[in-house]
């Protein structure tokens, strides 16, 4: 009768104030044999370390059909819009759009159920360099299906075949909220001088926190709440941003910008008419 290997075990449990776009845990390994004995992935734990000076390092099997993986656990699960964003560097070289989808694989889980490869849609991702690097690129990618896993893998058969990858950062980024206004014109309030204005979360979430700001970081909350009714007896254009924390989590959103337009306050005219004779 034959044995297996225990190196490890765990369990999780549902908990409050996490930080929700870090992964709790990270799974790894490769589906075939590798040559010459290399790891399947070295340094797994520096794809979720939050430092995008270090990396993980995925490297190819000898099958073309076999896969190596990581797979990071996220606390909670997402919601319809959040993204999965990928910190990578292809250590043969830059990868355009093209090449993307045939190089490598995306995938989301919800618990051990498989959502399917992404489609690495160039229409809806977002592909850029990491700030001050020129070879270390950057993939989001938008997920309108719930998920708790996200997966990075080469092999797996794909056309154009990676002998490593290098993986910085994987995450889960919620989505911020979205604003609506019925003084919303092309999406830009407007009022007259001392006329209310409302701002109002469209379909917020129960349980969330919403913060308003007067600047796009840092700063403290002017308000709390799902809708903000700013100042409108200050003329001129502002900005307000609003951001949503939830139920659990211990980080907020990014910041959605709100541009406020108040115009001017003009007074009475003084109209003087002479006196006048037929």
């Amino acid at each position: 009768m034959g044995g297996v290997n225990i190196y490890g075990a765990y369990f999780s449990e549902p908990g409050d104030n996490v930080d929700c776009n870090t992964a709790s845990d990270i799974l790894w390994g490769s589906e075939a044999s590798l040559a010459g004995g290399v790891n399947a992935v070295d340094d797994p734990q520096n794809a979720i370390d939050g430092d995008t000076s270090t990396y993980a390092e995925l490297h190819a099997t000898v099958s073309v059909l076999g896969k190596t993986h990581i797979t990071a656990l996220y606390p909670i699960t997402s919601i319809a819009g959040d993204s999965v964003r990928v910190v990578f560097q292809n250590p043969g070289g830059l990868l355009n759009l093209d090449l993307l989808s045939s190089a490598l694989t995306i995938r989301t889980f919800l618990d051990n159920e498989d959502n399917g490869i992404l489609d690495l849609d160039a229409n809806v991702l977002k592909l850029s360099l990491l700030p001050g690097d020129s070879d270390v690129q950057i993939i989001t990618y938008p997920v309108n299906v719930l998920f708790n896993r996200i997966q990075v893998a080469i092999g797996e058969g794909v056309a154009t075949a990676l002998g490593a990858l290098r993986v910085y950062d994987l995450s889960s980024i919620m989505k911020s909220p979205e604003v609506t206004s019925p003084q919303f014109v092309d999406d830009v309030a407007y009022a007259c001088y001392g006329n209310p204005v409302t701002l109002n979360i469209a379909s917020p979430l129960a349980n969330s926190i919403y913060r308003w700001y007067t600047v796009a970081a840092g700063g403290t909350s002017v308000f709390t709440g799902t809708s903000y009714a700013p100042d409108t007896t200050i003329a001129g254009t502002r900005f307000f941003y609003v951001s949503e924390m939830r139920n659990g989590c211990t980080d907020e959103t990014g910041r959605t910008p709100v541009k406020l337009v108040v115009l001017p306050s003009y007074g009475n005219p003084d109209i003087a008419i002479e006196h006048t004779t037929n």
